[in-house]
This record gives structure tokens, C-alpha cells and sequence, in this order.
């Protein structure tokens, strides 16, 4: 900022401010030079608006679009982009990418009998199991009901194996929403780019 001022340059950017009480907030700032006839700089003239509430409205037009409202992974939307990513990745390095297709068995069951209101705590529950489960640079999203993908980059069959091994133990573990001890299982599905090889797990 201060670089462009100093050449005598108008100045027009985003920064975070902080109010009296301490509270920081985002302003959107124009600032242009004053200068003399000679052309040496005197002032800076100052235009500055609040846009936080603006941020944060345009963030949740942006997590509505790119993620799960109940779970909080991403969409289909989302997944569909870092999965092309992790493809081109994988072409360019020639690595493998291991994709899961990964569902509750018998969910349906427990929304039927103790409500949906219980079925949603029990996904909120297992989509975080899942999360823990993984790397950072692996991808979980949910498509819907009980269904989710896992994007695993640079994994081969024998990782992918591993990691289902893993899945099927964190998602099995029983799960306490309010006075209910939950037990469901999870079948998995793997293919590996770019062998095209499927394997099947089922628990």
C-alpha cells in the first residue's frame, strides 16, 4: 500500500481494522494522495466502508454452493472439482488415485423407526469419523442420505485397502445420540485410477 502511496498513486485495496472494543472487522479503503502544485505530497485523502457484513453474506452464498448444509463436507459440486484436480495431478506424476464409494447399511431402518431428526445426528457423527480418518490432501464428500465418496490421491490398491480397513473400524465403533446406543456398519467400494480395478469390502 504504502509503496503505490509513495509514488504518488491512488491506492484502493481491502484491510482489516479494529474497532474501540477491540473487535476487528474488514473495510474496503480508498486512499489517493494530496499533493501540491509542485507535486510533493501533503495528505492522503481516505474512503473507507465497513464490508463485513457483505464477506460474510458472499461466504455463505459460497459454503451453500460448495457444501453439505448438515454435514458440512463438500458437494457434489466441490467433489467434482478436486477430483479432477487429483486426476490431472496423477496424470502428470503418474500416481494412482484411489475413489470409495462408501454407504450405511440398513440406514434406513433406524430414519424409519427413531426419526430423522436422530438419522441426521447419526451422519453428523459419521461423516466426522470418516474426516478423522483421512489426510488432509484426501477429499470426503456427501451426496446424500447416507452415501459418501472419498477421494484418496496418490493411493494404490494396497493404501486404499488400508484406509477402508481403517473406515470400517472408526464408522463401526457405537454411537451415543441421546438415549440410544447406535451400531451401523458401512459398505465400501474402491476403484483405483487409472488401473480401472474394483474391489469390494463389505461389513
Amino acid at each position: 500500500m504504502w509503496s503505490v502511496l509513495t509514488r504518488g498513486e491512488l491506492w484502493r485495496g481491502e484491510i482489516i481494522n479494529r474497532r474501540k472494543d477491540g473487535g476487528e472487522y474488514i473495510e474496503s479503503t480508498l486512499i489517493s494522495p494530496v499533493k501540491q502544485a509542485d507535486g510533493q505530497i501533503t495528505n492522503y485523502l481516505a474512503i473507507q466502508e465497513d464490508i463485513s457484513e457483505k464477506r460474510k453474506a458472499e461466504e455463505r452464498i459460497e459454503n451453500l454452493a460448495h457444501f453439505d448444509q448438515l454435514t458440512g463436507l463438500p458437494n457434489r459440486t466441490l467433489l467434482n472439482d478436486r477430483f479432477k484436480y487429483a486426476l490431472s495431478q496423477a496424470q502428470r506424476s503418474s500416481e494412482q488415485v484411489a475413489v470409495m464409494f462408501l454407504d450405511l447399511d440398513h440406514f434406513k431402518n433406524i430414519n424409519d423407526t427413531l426419526g430423522y431428526t436422530l438419522g441426521d445426528q447419526l451422519l453428523m457423527e459419521v461423516a466426522k469419523r470418516i474426516k478423522a480418518a483421512l489426510r488432509e490432501v484426501d477429499t470426503v464428500s456427501r451426496q446424500g442420505a447416507d452415501e459418501f465418496i472419498v477421494i484418496l490421491p496418490g493411493t494404490d490398491a494396497a493404501g486404499a485397502a488400508h484406509v477402508a480397513t481403517k473406515l470400517v473400524e472408526a464408522v463401526s465403533q457405537p454411537c451415543q445420540i441421546g438415549q440410544h446406543e447406535l451400531i451401523t456398519t458401512p459398505s465400501i467400494g474402491i476403484a483405483i485410477f487409472p488401473d480401472d480395478a474394483w474391489i469390494s469390502r463389505h461389513c
